[in-house]
């Protein structure tokens, strides 16, 4: 890492996924839904790499390197498994190609529609107790088709998996950092608050009339993104209602269900389109180009239209694992959503008539004990012996340099390895789970993905900055703005 912020983010990775080791159920762990932790380690960087490295510090000290092992995922990334292309080709492929084909190599439109909900219902199933356990520690903040490996088996009975750790935060204490730190992932999976954030600035979106949008950005960004991607998946695979077998459907289901994906075509072409903008356009020209249109009022319109379409479409269907599935996404997306991961499962066993398999689902409408909402109740903390393993060997640049005796420059020590009597396993760093941080996923400003807190306060219309030098409140020209949105 080239500063102190990039080490912390690249401890913080190495922690969330211990801790989550250790929080996770075993019959999670067993079927491999994340990578498992092994090992991590802080070292100066040798030598050598310091003589190469642009990000040799002034002082000519090499940065300290974050070394994190960890078990191997099986599996093929999902947006490649859905589409056949890669993610370079989704930077510039036009929608219509996207959301009708012909992509050969993916799958797109081969599912039937109940095909396409138990594969979704997989989904769901699979992650959402991994999502619970997270939540306690950490939001993944990078939610999105590429960070997913999906295991094929026979239809409905896929297996996924979620990596790619490197943008969390801690989720007790991002309720008060989120003003001043980066807007992170991928911009396809953008809530409407990170985008208010990006296009307007913090003030903005706190003097918002609809406070759902913070409260989302500040409890609920996993659930939103998750939603989406949900939705993704299922729309993709679903040939589509023209193509149900005939008497299968009435005809009130068939409309409604051409409406809802009528309505996640609208908003998802909306989403990729931004997502291409930052990446041939850069993110401040994207961000002058959304003030200065009204492209941020109306995608919270097709957001609303969405989830009314989806809501609309489960009771169409009611007592079906597609249902299930709708319902669940429409809520996951809804800024006013208030479905917990706990809930997930089991909503979709009842739907396929499948009892509760263990106590913890029997249990899934009990409290959770992940930070709440303002409105719902105080933000709980954990402090749990679990949450403090890391916190012992929290590391700084201070902790790799030697005071220099007489003076003189100072010198790097080698740090220790972090619970370095743990037995070895049978891999090792060059085998294929040794990385350091900035090999992740992070990508920067003008790739589109990891947004600089350097926006205007508020900018509106026609790019006119407008602030006030004496309140921190926005103008009325704001607020009127603002009324564009939810009502």
């Amino acid at each position: 890492p080239a500063n102190q912020k990039m080490l912390e983010a690249c401890l913080l990775e190495a922690e969330v996924l211990q801790q989550l080791a250790l929080a996770l159920p075993a019959d999670v762990v067993a079927y491999n839904r994340v990578p498992q932790y092994v090992t991590h380690s802080v070292s100066p960087s040798s030598a050598a790499s310091a003589a190469t490295s642009p990000e040799t510090s002034a002082e000519g000290q090499p940065p300290p390197r974050v070394l994190v092992v960890m078990s191997k995922l099986d599996g093929k990334p999902l947006d490649q498994w859905l589409y056949g292309i890669d993610e370079n080709r989704i930077k510039t492929i036009g929608m219509a190609e996207l959301l009708n084909g012909p992509l050969p190599g993916g799958r797109l439109a081969t599912r039937d529609l109940a095909s396409a909900g138990a594969t979704t219902a997989a989904l769901i199933s699979q992650m959402a107790p991994v999502f619970m356990a997270l939540a306690k520690i950490a939001y993944h903040r990078d939610i999105s088709a590429h960070n997913f490996l999906i295991r094929e088996a026979e239809e409905g009975k896929e297996e996924f998996a979620v990596l790619d750790f490197g943008l969390a935060v801690r989720s007790d204490s991002w309720q008060k950092e989120y003003k001043t730190r980066n807007i992170s992932g991928d911009p396809r999976y953008f809530s409407p608050a990170a985008w208010m954030l990006m296009v307007y600035g913090y003030k903005y979106l706190d003097a918002h009339p609809d406070p759902s949008f913070l409260e989302q950005y500040k409890f609920r960004m996993d659930h939103f993104s998750f939603g989406v991607m949900a939705l993704e998946v299922f729309f993709a695979l679903w040939k589509g209602p023209e193509c149900e077998a005939s008497g299968i459907l009435g005809a009130e289901q068939v409309h409604a269900l051409s409406k809802a994906r009528a309505a996640w075509r609208a908003f998802w072409t909306d989403s990729v389109n931004f997502f291409q903008m930052f990446h041939t356009k850069g993110a401040s020209t994207t961000r002058q180009t959304l003030a200065r249109s009204q492209a941020m009022t109306k995608y919270a319109d097709k957001l609303r239209t969405l989830t009314q379409a989806l809501h609309h479409a489960a009771k169409c269907n009611q007592h079906s694992v597609v249902a299930a599935v709708l319902e669940i996404s429409a809520d996951l997306v809804d800024p006013r959503g208030s479905m917990k991961w706990q809930d997930l499962t089991g909503l979709l066993r009842r739907a396929a008539g499948t009892p509760a398999a263990t106590a913890r689902e029997r249990r899934g409408s009990s409290k959770e004990s992940v930070p709440q909402s303002p409105l719902s109740g105080r933000p709980a903390t954990l402090e749990s012996p679990k949450a403090k393993r890391i916190s012992r060997h929290a590391v700084s640049f201070d902790d790799f340099v030697e005071e220099p005796k007489g003076g003189g420059r100072a010198t790097p020590t080698t740090p220790p390895f972090f619970n370095s009597s743990m037995a070895t396993r049978s891999y090792t760093f060059d085998e294929a789970v040794s990385i350091t941080k900035l090999q992740g996923r992070s990508w920067t400003v003008d790739e589109a993905v990891t947004l600089t807190r350097g926006v205007p306060e508020a900018t509106i219309g026609w790019g006119s900055r407008l602030s006030s030098p004496k309140e921190s409140s926005p103008t009325r020209k704001e607020a009127r703005e603002a009324k564009k949105f939810f009502p």
